[in-house]
């Protein structure tokens, strides 16, 4: 859930979920809430991950 610079190191304190990351699908998107799960469960992550600091 940790955004990756170019260089893949985490930017401190720069979470993402649902739709902004890499799809689980790949480029395609074969039906509407296909990214739902995903989404919560990244958010969940950074959450946690968040709220260890």
């Amino acid at each position: 859930a940790q955004v990756l610079d170019y260089n893949d190191k985490p930017i401190p304190g720069l979470y993402a979920a649902g739709n902004v990351t890499a799809a689980v699908s790949g480029g395609g998107y074969p039906s509407s809430g296909i990214t739902i799960g995903a989404g919560i469960c990244f958010g969940y992550i950074a959450a946690r991950e968040i709220t260890k600091k």
